[in-house]
């Protein structure tokens, strides 16, 4: 089983961001506990408190270095490092992918763009366990997947949708392999989701800011198969490039 930890970046409501970002990371059952060490081992090495499990890596606090959080006191450069190696951490793991989707408000309206992102990353993310399948030796090799995501306003949308998707599919065809609603998670509590949120805002920055520092570092981590990339996804005016 594989389970899709999702957050998001970026508002649907502010009128001065052209942008909403829904990204998720996916780990195979087996890697989730080297993930959650490898990050745990990660902020223990950057020694910001007594207790590095209290350290929650959060994409917007951590750039901004906003006032009332950990990240006030550490110099920008320091912070920016830290954003890297993180990302850094899910690049190269046949266990794990990560997935995006990067919606122009304004080219999709009158729809919900978290709706619609969601849409789509169920879509994406149930056609990666499909291609697993395909690969099977055996079908007792099949996988399943789960999805958990941050709480947040959108929790009993999201929920609903999901039981839709499940039930009559999606608008580009059924969902097979996603037996069951995401799970609301409080980020602090989950290094996975927080991965998740660090992945929406590098992709929020590529594409609100032009900054692509941070996009850089995961570009190789987005599902793909035969050099055609499937996990990531932008939605925009026809006439944008």
């Amino acid at each position: 089983m594989y389970i899709l930890y999702l957050d998001e970046s970026g508002s649907v409501a502010d009128p001065n961001q052209d942008y909403f970002v829904l990204a998720g990371v996916a780990v195979f059952e087996r890697g989730i506990y080297h993930l959650v060490k490898a990050v745990d081992d990660l902020v223990a090495s950057w020694n910001l408190l007594p207790d590095p499990a209290s350290v929650e890596i959060h994409g917007s606090p951590m750039y901004q270095g906003r006032q009332g959080t950990i990240w006030n006191s550490v110099p920008r450069p320091d912070r920016e490092r830290m954003m890297r190696d993180a990302l850094g951490l899910l690049v190269g793991h046949s266990s794990i992918r990560t997935f995006g989707v990067v919606v122009h408000k304004a080219a999709i309206a009158p729809e919900d763009p978290m709706q619609y992102a969601f849409e789509e990353i169920c879509n994406r993310f149930d056609k990666f366990l499909g291609r697993i399948d395909n690969h099977s030796i055996s079908a007792g090799e099949r996988q399943r997947g789960l999805m958990l995501m941050d709480t947040s306003g959108y929790d009993r949308r999201v929920q609903a949708s999901a039981r839709y998707f499940r039930d009559s599919g999606t608008r580009w065809g059924p969902i097979l392999n996603l037996p069951e609603v995401p799970y609301p998670v409080d980020s602090a509590a989950s290094r996975i989701i927080q991965m998740a949120d660090l992945v929406a805002y590098a992709l929020f920055r590529r594409y609100q800011q032009s900054d692509t520092r941070f996009f850089d570092q995961i570009a190789g981590a987005f599902d793909s198969e035969g050099g055609v990339s499937h996990g990531l996804v932008h939605y925009r005016p026809p006439a944008q490039d």
